[in-house]
């Protein structure tokens, strides 16, 4: 049986926290962890952690935050954000 390094495995794993930003980016509605853990074939402690490092990596000077509503998880901009979303929104 093949054993990954460590490196390969934090590889692994960040390849998988931007597989569920990517696919939160184009989700229509918020996705449960179940749901991701179905559309990318892998464990659902896996897709917890990648869940918990993509909050954390977008915490760190992103205009996005991860959030939890409706039972699953969406990409949100932040609540600072709202001016400069309201001049692009804003009817011509």
């Amino acid at each position: 049986m093949m054993r990954l390094c460590s490196l390969e495995v934090t590889r692994l794993e960040a390849e998988l926290s931007k597989a569920v930003e990517a696919i939160l980016f184009v989700a229509e509605a918020p996705l449960s962890a179940d749901e991701l853990t179905k559309i990318l074939g892998v464990k659902p402690a896996e897709v917890e952690f990648a869940l918990e490092e993509l909050g954390e990596r977008l915490s760190q000077g992103s205009g996005l935050q991860l959030v939890r509503i409706a039972g699953g998880y969406q990409l949100c901009t932040r609540p600072e954000m709202a001016e400069a979303v309201s001049l692009y929104l804003k009817p011509q």
